[in-house]
């Protein structure tokens, strides 16, 4: 996370989210300005998920709803970037490995719906769902919940 351009003194009490954070302060470059806004939002997701008794995957930039919830969210990645580094795309020679580690992962735990909080998109994942199609729903305007369906 590159917060080279952010004003850190417009960071605020993370415990916002979750006592969990306590002690640390929150900002990042997806609402420099608006830290709360984004603890707004994350705490909607939150609330949302907490709700959701299904078997879940979370495709996420931020690493502490597993640790919030106390729930494993079947997280296939630490982070996610479109370019190879994060997960392999087709012409990558691990690709075939990634695309059996992500499936696996889904089938194995019976996932049955797919949120994405942050930047990732689920299109970025679609390479490694054959003959699995989606509903997408909106929870704000940093969370998605996609719910599986066989296609």
């Amino acid at each position: 996370m590159d917060l080279q351009n952010v004003d850190l003194k417009t960071s605020i009490d993370a415990s916002l989210i979750d006592s969990k954070l306590k002690n640390l302060k929150w900002i990042t470059p997806s609402f420099p300005l608006d830290p709360r806004k984004e603890i707004d939002l994350i705490k909607q997701t939150i609330e949302v998920l907490k709700l959701d008794k299904r078997n879940k995957m979370m495709i996420t930039e931020y690493q502490f709803f597993s640790l919030i919830l106390e729930e494993n969210l079947n997280i296939p990645n630490r982070w996610y970037t479109h370019d190879n580094n994060s997960y392999p795309l087709k012409n990558h020679k691990y690709y075939k490995f990634y695309k059996e580690h992500f499936t696996n992962l889904i089938k194995k735990n019976n996932v049955e719906v797919i949120y994405i909080t942050g930047d990732s998109k689920i299109k970025n994942f679609q390479i490694y769902l054959d003959n699995i199609c989606f509903t997408e729903e909106e929870i704000n305007e940093i969370s998605k919940m996609h719910e599986l369906k066989k296609c």
